[in-house]
């Protein structure tokens, strides 16, 4: 049997066997509709919620209920309440919650002084900014004389320090001017030598008057060295121990106001406790611990 041949330049189609019935075309339509409503009702949503916030936020910042009417500093002791006022750029009249609580902080911590600042609002009408201020413990001497703190962290040059009162600091001396500046304290390693001093020096039993303490050395090599009295005693600590070295000192300076000599004694050497060396003007003395 013949077969048939195929016709040139015809293409057959096959027949849709899955035809989707009007009632499926209907459903898929209304839901298309309905995630479409869906949308665009949470687009309307979130367009109301944000014209409230918006609304809301610019009558806040502009409300006379909420101007600033008072602001209160706290922690003052070297700056005074209006000094940290004008370094804050906040005045009366301005609306409590469109001030930078952020930009405040940062102008005020410009100043030397300042340690910290904490600035809180206190609904309706006042500000309130407090500082912590370095507490300066001692005087470093470089070309000028700088106020540290408790850290050896320099604060102010003397002359320049506005509302500075005036105290019995000691002197720290022998520094490397250039590397002190640099670092802007002192050295670490130099401050804790000096720092244990103070802290055992002041509470030995009180008898130590550090405010006879003319001047406290530093010396690479030989650790503090202290220039003591009217009579300029010279006090070589050295470094570290300055427990048993204090303890040395007391029975030493016992001795020697005992004696009634403090005139004649030019050095107390302890760099070699428990061994004492006591320097007089016309001889040398061993004293053992």
């Amino acid at each position: 049997m013949a077969r048939k041949k195929k016709r040139k330049g015809v293409v057959r189609r096959k027949s849709n066997r899955y035809r989707v019935s009007p009632e499926i075309k209907r459903e898929r339509r209304k839901r298309t509709l309905l995630l479409a409503g869906y949308v665009c009702g949470f687009l309307v949503a979130v367009f109301i919620v944000s014209s409230v916030f918006v609304l809301g936020y610019r009558y806040l910042i502009t409300t006379p209920y909420l101007r600033i009417n008072a602001i209160e500093v706290q922690g003052c002791r070297q700056l005074s309440a209006q000094q940290v006022i004008r370094l804050s750029g906040v005045h009366v009249g301005q609306n409590l919650l469109a001030v930078n609580l952020k930009k405040i902080r940062k102008r005020i911590e410009i100043n030397p002084w300042v340690e910290g600042v904490i600035i809180n609002r206190v609904i309706p009408d006042k500000l309130v900014i407090e500082i912590e201020e370095k507490n300066p413990v001692a005087l470093v001497q470089l070309r000028k004389k700088y106020l540290v703190d408790s850290r050896g962290k320099l604060i102010v040059p003397v002359k320049n320090t506005e509302g500075f009162r005036d105290r019995n600091y000691l002197v720290l001396t022998g520094l490397n001017e250039k590397e002190v500046l640099a670092r802007g304290g002192v050295p670490a390693d130099v401050y804790d030598q000096f720092r244990q001093f103070i802290a055992i020096g002041g509470s030995n039993g009180n008898w130590f008057d550090l405010g006879e303490i003319k001047e406290v050395r530093w010396d690479p090599l030989n650790g503090l060295i202290l220039s003591y009295g009217a009579s300029d005693m010279v006090i070589k600590l050295g470094k570290g121990s300055f427990s048993l070295k204090f303890s040395m000192l007391r029975r030493v300076m016992g001795e020697i106001s005992r004696r009634n000599i403090d005139e004649q004694v030019k050095e107390i050497d302890l760099r070699c406790s428990p061994r004492v060396y006591i320097s007089k003007k016309h001889a040398n003395h061993l004293v053992s611990g």
